[in-house]
């Protein structure tokens, strides 16, 4: 199973990122794989007119880290 894969099914079996999943898009470049947010018309993830998070949207970040974090990850290096 892909990371991607791994991530998307985590997003979907969890109770809260589950809520959201149509705001969280994944995407393998070849940097990497591209995890991003987006507003929607009923939850924003800034507050209005600010650069501060909303509270959805600092719950939605917190837990795609630790979904991150709890995923073994192979690195690599070039020279």
């Amino acid at each position: 199973m892909s990371t991607q894969e791994n991530i998307e099914r985590q997003i979907q079996s969890d109770a809260t990122l589950s809520k959201f999943k149509n705001q969280i898009t994944l995407e393998q470049t070849p940097e990497g794989l591209l995890i991003q947010v987006q507003d929607s018309d009923k939850q924003e993830m800034f507050e209005s007119g600010s650069a501060t998070l909303s509270p959805n949207a600092k719950l939605i970040l917190e837990k795609i880290v630790k979904l991150i974090f709890s995923i073994p990850l192979t690195l690599t290096s070039s020279q």
